[in-house]
């Protein structure tokens, strides 16, 4: 996600903080946030990188669930003002997506309990076909 993306909202300092030093995981994978609906849907795109393909040549499934949790992180921190971390993440991938090609992914809020959030992301190429798709539960992380 880019710095800038965080500035420009209304977040408490100690959320910009977090947004400043990015940890590797997230930096790797060139995510830009392209978008955000009502605090409650997300939209990022993560560019194909031959370092992140498989044998085959397609982008490698655990790095596709790593830009669903970029983007589920990402929801949840600007939506909720404050962290959550990954209970459960269940991925499904329908085809291949290859190097050049641009991975987006929309992700949305289904429900918020007291301590845990639902949301669900459909992963799509340029041509808007759809590559994979996730749901997972984040548990609040208790103020400290």
């Amino acid at each position: 996600m880019n710095l800038q993306d965080f500035e420009n909202m209304d977040l408490p300092e100690s959320i910009l903080w977090h947004a400043r030093n990015m940890p590797p995981c997230v930096k790797a994978l060139n995510s830009e946030i392209i978008n955000m609906v009502d605090d409650s849907q997300i939209t990022i795109r993560c560019p194909v990188q031959p370092e992140f393909c498989n044998p085959y040549g397609s982008m490698q499934g655990g790095f596709i669930t790593a830009a669903f949790d970029n983007a589920f992180g990402a929801l949840s921190l600007l939506s909720l003002k404050r962290y959550s971390t990954t209970l459960s993440l269940n991925t499904v991938f329908h085809r291949p997506i290859f190097p050049g090609d641009t991975l987006t992914i929309e992700a949305k809020i289904l429900s918020r309990g007291r301590n845990v959030i639902y949301m669900r992301a459909l992963a799509y190429n340029e041509e808007k076909k759809h590559i994979a798709s996730a749901d997972t539960n984040y548990v609040l992380v208790p103020d400290e």
